[in-house]
């Protein structure tokens, strides 16, 4: 049976400059104000993934790092650069309110701007499994754009809102069979807009001719030396 594929979510919450100590995810079950996660009740933190997270912390050699506006997640895609707006290594669970940051240390540009109001909420990412239970925490983010309305605020950094990625990037395995289709279509001569269903239909056309009528109860087929005997041929 395939191994669930986690899922990625992050968070938002209200700043004020010079608090070391910041409250990155509730306690409990929560959902995003508009309505996400979808497939599970909510995203789940209590005492026992909550445990796991401290102390996969303990075991990091590099600190967690926020970022402004996730561009560490986008980096790949718009080419700009990703600059820390803080730092920090030590996680804190404190049972019925969350999960807190302990020793959360800004930039000086960081600071400016959160100072100046320029920036009000921060925003965890994380892993979830298909049940909504927390997995792990990837980083976090200065933002203005809040959507979880269960947390307080705080004075330097208080998670208020929670939100997922409304345009999230296909995903490997996406873009690996967008690409694998192409292929087949090239191979098989059909049209550019020939659908996954149309590329099926005319492997098992293949595959009877091949087969002799027999299909896929047939031993498998060496379709490279079929290739190589029929070229020797019309060489020949």
């Amino acid at each position: 049976m395939p191994k669930p594929i986690p899922q990625l979510a992050a968070l938002s919450v209200e700043l004020s400059s010079g608090n070391e100590t910041v409250k990155i995810l509730p306690a409990g079950l929560f959902r995003g104000r508009d309505g996400r996660p979808a497939g599970c009740a909510g995203w789940v933190l209590d005492q026992t993934n909550a445990a796991a997270l401290v102390a996969a912390a303990s075991r990091r050699q590099t600190r967690y790092a926020f970022d402004y506006e996730h561009q560490t997640l986008h980096a790949l895609q718009n080419g700009r650069p990703a600059p820390a707006a803080g730092w920090f290594s030590r996680l804190e669970w404190r049972e019925g309110d969350g999960l807190y940051a302990l020793d959360v240390k800004w930039t000086a540009a960081a600071a400016a701007m959160i100072a100046a109001e320029e920036y009000l909420y921060i925003s965890p990412m994380f892993l979830y499994a298909p049940d909504g239970r927390v997995t792990e925490l990837i980083n976090v983010a200065l933002t203005n754009n809040p959507a979880l309305d269960v947390l307080p605020e705080l004075s330097l950094a208080a998670l208020s809102n929670l939100s997922v990625f409304n345009s999230p990037t296909p995903s490997t395995q996406e873009t690996h069979m967008d690409e694998l289709l192409e292929q087949l279509r090239w191979l098989l001569n059909l049209p550019v807009g020939a659908t996954a269903d149309d590329v099926k239909a005319q492997l098992q056309k293949l595959i009877s001719q091949l087969s002799g009528g027999e299909g896929m109860a047939a031993a498998s087929v060496d379709l490279p030396a079929l290739l190589a005997r029929q070229q020797g041929q019309i060489a020949a």
